[in-house]
Parts: structure tokens; sequence; C-alpha cells
């Protein structure tokens, strides 16, 4: 059952106030306050589940260690390869925890320094304790560098099928400037319950090295060999802009989400 949004409730409480005094039963008004605390605790939550770093070439790589996510969460799947050929191969499978995993965006970059950035997507009622496998369809594909994050999002839109009432909008932006940034159209909910998620990666930092922007949180910056990848995330926003704050020039591919909150 979707919630009701936390704006409808104040708009709710609004007209209470309009009403003559003693014409609206103390009971109403205290379900209403319950109500509007209840989705007011409903926030979304974000985590990092697992992860896994490989420098093998080899047909598939996994999630360091296995992990279960919670029911009904969005799951995103952040991998960054890098091969040492100027075509840079996309995955072919995302399997793992029983569910079905859809691809969100994928981009490589091919000028210099070459890399690909994927992100796929997941939801569902019981998944099972297992590790993430990412697979390339063949061996040897010349993969040099690997890496894999995997974000759980708690207290989203649960419509659709494998996190797809949860993913509003996305895109990829690819960039050798400081200060990457991607842009998105304005987010889709003008009440900012919304959270705006971006992940990154660029060859020539590891780790990434960027500082959030403020009142961004960063869920981690990490890298391996000469590749960095970070994640950023700000709840509750009307900010369409993933920026991250970086001095020094790098080839950055950057995706960025949109998140539907439960509330929305």
């Amino acid at each position: 059952m979707s919630a009701i949004p936390i704006a409808d409730l104040l708009n709710e409480a609004v007209c209470y106030a309009c009403y003559a005094p003693g014409s609206v039963p103390e009971l109403a008004k205290l379900a209403l306050l319950s109500r509007i605390a209840s989705a007011a605790s409903t926030g979304m939550v974000i985590t990092s589940l697992s992860s896994g770093f490989s420098t093998a070439d080899t047909a598939s790589y996994t999630t360091d260690t296995a992990f279960q996510p919670a029911p009904n969460t969005l799951l995103l799947a952040f991998i960054m390869s890098e091969r040492g050929l100027s075509t840079q191969v996309a995955p072919v499978t995302v399997t793992g925890n029983g569910l079905t995993w859809v691809l969100v965006e994928s981009l490589p970059n091919t000028i210099i320094e070459r890399f690909r950035v994927t992100v796929y997507q997941s939801m569902g009622s019981a998944p099972t304790n297992d590790v993430l496998t990412v697979g390339y369809g063949a061996t040897p594909i010349v993969i040099i560098n690997h890496m894999i994050q995997v974000v759980q999002i708690t207290n989203v839109n649960t419509s659709g099928t494998n996190g797809s009432g949860a993913v509003v909008q996305h895109l990829t932006a690819i960039t050798g400037l400081a200060n990457p940034t991607a842009t998105l159209t304005a987010p889709v909910n003008t009440n900012g319950l919304n959270t705006i998620i971006g992940f990154a990666g660029c060859n020539g930092g590891n780790p990434f090295g960027a500082t959030p922007e403020s009142g961004w949180i960063e869920l981690y910056d990490t890298g391996q060999l000469t590749l960095g990848a970070c994640c950023v995330y700000q709840p509750n926003t009307l900010d369409n802009s993933v920026t991250l704050v970086k001095a020094t020039t790098a080839r950055t591919v950057i995706v960025a989400i949109e998140v539907k909150s439960v509330l929305s």
C-alpha cells in the first residue's frame, strides 16, 4: 500500500486549523498527528552492502562478501571496469540474491585512460543471501581492473517491477574538467521528498578524492590501481545537480539518479 505523502497530511492539518474551535474531534486531531509522525519517520536510509575488487582477467567477477538485502528496498550496483584495449566492454549479465537485475546506465570513457561505468538496479520481496556476480560472457577479455559497489536504499516507492517505480529518472555525464557535474531535469517531486544519488568513476585517482557539496553526503570514496570511484547523495532535495568538488582534472563518468520516496 502506498503511503500518503507527508505534504498532503500537512495540508490536511492546515484545513483542520480553518475549522471553528471544537468542530474537529480531538481523536481526529490525534490520529492526524500520528499519521504525520509516521510519515516523517520513513525517510530514505542509504547504506553500502558489499563491494568487490579484482585485477584478474576472467569471465566474471563477484562481490568479496555475500549480503542479504532487506525486502522491497532499491538496490543499485555500481560496476567499473578497465580493459587493456581500446574497446570497453559492458557486462553481459548481472545476477545474485534471487533477484532480477536491470540495466540503468552504461557509458565508456573512450578518450585516453579508458574505462566503463555501469549501474544496475533491482528490488524484490524475498532477496536471498548471496554474492553479486557480474558476467562478461567470455575470457580472456583483457580486463585489468574491476570494481563493484552495491548500495541499498530503504523507504522507496515499491510500484512497478525490479525497482522501476523507485527510479524516477537517470542520466550519465562524462567530463575531463575539475568539479565534475551531472545535471538531471528538475526533480519530479516538487515537495522535495526524493533523493538524488550520484555514482562516479575516474581513471587517475585512487581513491577518487572528491568532496561532496554542502548538504550532500558521501557514501564511499575508494579505488584500485589507477581507478577511483565514489558515491554521494542528498536526501529530501530539489537539487538536481550532482557535483563532485575536486580540483584535479581526470576523465570522469557520473551516473545521476533520482530515487522516489515512499512518501511521494
